[in-house]
């Protein structure tokens, strides 16, 4: 059975598909009035605005379990991009710096080089490390992350510095 929703969309796609200058038209008056559109968009919201929330609120309460399986679902299919995101979340919660970042550029920059052990990063063990810990005040930017192994982001653990790790020795020193 289709719904209201699909029945007025399909209805919609095939009317305008016939009477291209309709729609045309149509967007060109979206242009012509967008400012004024918004203005009485944001009255109406600033009016109504304890009515929205609660319907909001409503509204999520009833969808939990759906949001809860789209946002398992979304984490299972972009782990980078969830990593990230919870990443974000955290400086802004420790009120710092949060800038957007390109972990493509990051790989690249550090040509898949852990910044942690100096060892090569095969793609299944990579993770990203904050090299100043945001709990220590760390900004959340592309010049404060790296390259780095499962294993050494863990061993790492929060809090500490580059300085304060224990790391093998790469070099043998000859005296």
């Amino acid at each position: 059975m289709v719904s209201t929703i699909e029945f007025r969309r399909d209805r919609n796609k095939r009317y305008y598909a016939k009477h291209p200058e309709k729609l045309d038209a149509q967007r060109e008056w979206r242009g012509l009035h967008l400012e004024k559109n918004k203005e009485t968009a944001k009255r109406y919201y600033l009016a109504h605005i304890e009515e929205i929330r609660a319907l909001g609120r409503a509204y999520r309460a009833s969808h939990k379990e759906e949001r809860l399986a789209y946002q398992r679902a979304w984490r299972k299919l972009s782990p980078e991009k969830w990593a990230a995101k919870r990443a974000r979340r955290r400086a802004l919660k420790l009120q710092l710096t949060a800038g957007t970042i390109d972990y493509k550029a990051i790989m690249e920059r550090d040509k898949m080089i852990c910044g942690i052990c100096h060892k090569r990063v095969a793609k299944k063990d990579l993770s990203f490390d904050h090299i100043v810990p945001l709990s220590c005040g760390g900004a959340h930017t592309e010049g404060n992350i790296q390259v780095a192994h499962r294993r050494c982001n863990s061993a790492k653990r929060d809090g500490r510095l580059p300085s304060q790790m224990r790391l093998p020795i790469l070099f043998e020193v000859k005296g």
